[in-house]
């Protein structure tokens, strides 16, 4: 009897062995697949980091996915094996590509080369405003045509009534050493944002020429190397569309900068005009 008590044990104590290792092994092959996508771009809401700082919910687009934008986007990216995509929506040649992890999400902007396929710009974080794309070099009709896409609805429109446009061929803008006077850049705009309150002066390849309303200040973004030839270029147009004096424009308050997608190493750094003798560039 006692024997027999002794081999029931044993066989039990086998057989929880076993029964283990089973449960370990199958719970490790019916893990969920590395990569979830969705090809609807039906993703739920996930908060993110918007442009200006706040939190904003990423929705996914009502558009099928590009499986060449997704793949080269998952391969420009840390930790693609934990991130979710939603639609694309594709205006040559750029797009943006929705995506999403548990914490965060965004709407990635690429651009497609004929050697490279498609390179990341930026990742974004929230919903991309026309003046922000136009920011990092998208033109003006793309841009609008990317932000449509997205489905948002108040999206920032040309010269909407909320911005007063000065009527005449010249406009005055003081300053703490004067008042200085060019031509009307509000005319001849590339855009207006009426929401971000932003005039595009100019845009080119290698430059954009913008003027924040609320702040009287002018900015001038380089897009393109050698930073330095872009510089030289995009002063002089500065000076052209204002139709002003180097005196006069070292008079306004002009910030110079590069953005992320042109070199990281100058992000958040900026300079003044070259020629004023003020704050040196970086580059």
């Amino acid at each position: 009897m006692k024997k027999l008590m002794i081999i029931i044990s044993v066989v039990v104590v086998i057989g929880l062995i076993a029964w283990g290792a089973w449960f370990f092994i199958s719970s490790r092959n019916s893990s969920p697949a590395a990569i979830s996508t969705n090809p609807v771009g039906l993703l739920p809401p996930v908060q993110s980091q918007a442009q200006n700082g706040t939190t904003a919910s990423v929705q996914g687009v009502s558009s099928p996915q590009d499986p060449q934008v997704a793949n080269d986007f998952l391969g420009a990216i840390q930790n693609a094996n934990q991130i979710s995509l939603g639609g694309t929506v594709e205006v040559s040649p750029y797009a943006l590509q929705i995506w999403g992890d548990t914490n965060k999400g965004g709407e990635a902007l690429l651009e497609y080369g004929s050697s490279t396929g498609w390179s990341l710009v930026s990742l974004g974080g929230g919903e991309w405003t026309v003046l922000s794309l136009i920011q990092e070099g998208v033109p003006v009709t793309t841009a609008q045509q990317l932000v449509a896409g997205l489905g948002q609805t108040g999206a920032s429109t040309p010269a909407t009534s909320s911005v007063a446009i000065p009527a005449g061929d010249t406009i005055s803008i003081g300053t703490s050493h004067g008042v200085v006077t060019m031509n009307n850049f509000y005319s001849k705009a590339v855009y207006i944002d009426s929401n971000e309150q932003t005039v595009v002066i100019q845009q080119t390849p290698n430059y954009g020429i913008f003027y924040n309303i609320s702040g009287s200040s002018f900015v001038i973004t380089l897009l393109s190397a050698p930073l330095e030839a872009a510089q030289q270029a995009a002063e002089s147009a500065f000076i052209s569309n204002l139709g002003i004096s180097q005196q006069d424009a070292c008079k306004l308050t002009v910030y110079e900068n590069v953005p992320a997608s042109v070199s990281s190493q100058y992000v958040g750094q900026s300079s003044s005009l070259s020629f004023c003798g003020g704050l040196p560039a970086p580059w």
